[in-house]
């Protein structure tokens, strides 16, 4: 296909990928993942709210008001400054700062349509980087644009993908391009691959791409490992260009390093360097499953059954590229082989990064699907180079690509049954809860929350969903007579205290006065 027509493909494909999700566009925040969309679109809103002298672009949670000090709603993730002002370290900074960026560009105030169509632009970008990493692996190959758009096919209609580019917004989603970008790079400075660009601007790329990635997602910090993994290797083992493998390691090393120190010195401004890594130390702790009480490590049997419950989205993916491979061995190992070896290197990085991020942060896997993203980047590798050998093996080409133009449509229509069936009838209570609250609070009471029917709230149950719409920060209580101490404590004029369910449905609202 002509560039035009290929250009014209892949912006079909987007096109009905995002006429797929309309019916989820700009919806009301419901369950599930959602809570990361509505804890980076409520940093958003108060960073424009609140000047950044307050705030230094540190990932703020805590609303402006008086009676909202002091009170950490996000799972024990944050940072409190001394006028009691939290701040979420948990994440590095570009996941909350590049979508900000982009919103205040068009918006006045950050919303959530803003914040989806930023989403889906990102999807956009991480699918053009894989397509042009498997077309130029593949590019002595006659089936170079099949390949490359079926890699393209994987990471925009991947179940997963389709929701978490749009309606759940976290730095893994946005890491993504800059994974690819990495890869790309890695493998044009290794004479893999070719780009219309100087050899010296690789290099400012590859430490530009792995740079802006650690300071996005912990991820990140796995790919560099893993790119410095096989770099050293392709110089030990295989002789590769040796003095190029060994850059490579050093300039991870070096982008590793400098956002470390960045994300240290920006979060310590905060409240002093002891408070950010006694916080971040114990979030790994809880990540890596130190402290898990439900039995998810290495060991167990629930861990196991977690990830194959998360990659059973990606099964059609993966039996594409497995079938591909398995019927081109058949027919010619030798050719098979040499393009498996042309693959090799991105493939190896990227599955060694998520098998690591899996290992370490192995509690934190097996509780959020979207971990399993980044698992997209060998899949939709894998993918590529399985179409491209089972193609070139073919005796009837023609006929080879009817039958995996066929498979890949199969596997889009899987893919949007799963996508409908887990995401799209979800309640969505939290607008109207919110709107039983406000109807009663006033900007000096105190907000405080009591469980109904057998549910007891902590800080951290009031979730991002609820407090974006009740615009203000909520404590948690297990009766009235101690929202009525802690109001009294802190000179507030009334106690509102909330009864809640399991399901965030508001049975009972009452404003307490309090005596002073």
């Amino acid at each position: 296909m002509t560039r035009l027509r290929t250009a014209a493909v892949l912006i079909g494909l987007f096109l009905f990928s995002v006429g797929i999700r309309q019916p989820l566009f700009n919806r009301e925040f419901t369950y599930s993942w959602e809570w990361l969309s509505a804890h980076t679109l409520m940093t958003s809103q108060l960073w424009a709210e609140t000047p950044s002298a307050v705030h230094h672009y540190n990932l703020l949670y805590t609303f402006p008001n008086a009676t909202d000090k002091f009170i950490d709603n996000l799972w024990n993730s944050g940072v409190a400054d001394k006028s009691g002002n939290y701040y979420y370290v948990s994440m590095p900074h570009l996941a909350f700062l590049t979508p900000y960026v982009f919103l205040r560009a068009f918006e006045s105030r950050p919303d959530l349509r803003g914040l989806e169509i930023f989403a889906l632009g990102v999807h956009l970008l991480a699918c053009w980087l894989l397509y042009i990493l498997v077309r130029e692996l593949t590019r002595t190959y006659q089936a170079s644009q099949l390949a490359s758009i079926s890699a393209f096919a994987v990471l925009l209609f991947a179940p997963t993908a389709l929701f978490f580019y749009q309606n759940a917004v976290v730095g893994t989603v946005l890491v993504i391009p800059y994974t690819v970008a990495a890869l790309i790079t890695s493998c044009f400075l290794l004479g893999e691959i070719r780009l219309p660009i100087p050899r010296a601007a690789g290099w400012s790329l590859l430490v530009f791409a792995m740079f802006l990635g650690c300071m996005t997602d912990w991820q990140a910090y796995f790919t560099a490992f893993s790119l410095m993994v096989v770099a050293l290797y392709l110089a030990i083992q295989r002789r590769r260009d040796r003095k190029t493998c060994f850059l490579i390691a050093v300039l991870c090393c070096v982008a590793v390093t400098a956002a470390l120190v960045t994300i240290i010195a920006q979060d310590s401004r905060i409240n002093g360097a002891q408070a950010f890594f006694a916080t971040i130390f114990g979030r790994l702790r809880v990540r890596a499953g130190f402290d898990s009480k439900e039995g998810l490590g290495l060991t167990t049997f629930a861990y196991y059954r977690s990830m194959a419950r998360f990659y059973s989205a990606y099964f059609q993916f993966l039996c594409l590229g497995i079938a591909a491979l398995w019927m081109a061995w058949r027919t010619d190992r030798e050719a098979t082989g040499r393009i498996l070896r042309n693959c090799s290197t991105p493939f190896a990085v990227a599955a060694l990064a998520v098998l690591i991020d899996h290992l370490i942060l192995a509690h934190h896997t097996a509780q959020q699907s979207f971990t399993t993203l980044n698992g997209l980047v060998p899949i939709a590798i894998g993918a590529g180079a399985g179409v491209t050998a089972y193609f070139e093996t073919s005796a009837n080409r023609q006929q080879a690509a009817r039958r995996i133009a066929v498979a890949l449509s199969l596997c889009v229509l899987v893919s949007t049954a799963e996508y409908y069936w887990a995401y799209s009838n979800r309640p969505h209570p939290f607008r109207t809860a919110a709107d039983a609250i406000n109807a009663v609070v006033r900007p000096a009471d105190g907000l405080f929350a009591i469980g109904d029917s057998g549910f007891q709230p902590d800080n951290s149950a009031m979730i991002p969903q609820l407090l974006i719409y009740v615009r203000r920060n909520i404590r948690a209580v297990n009766s009235v007579s101690e929202a009525e101490r802690i109001a009294a404590a802190n000179a507030m004029p009334r106690a509102v205290v909330f009864y809640i369910t399991s399901d965030y449905h508001v049975t009972r609202v009452e404003a307490i006065d309090i005596g002073h």
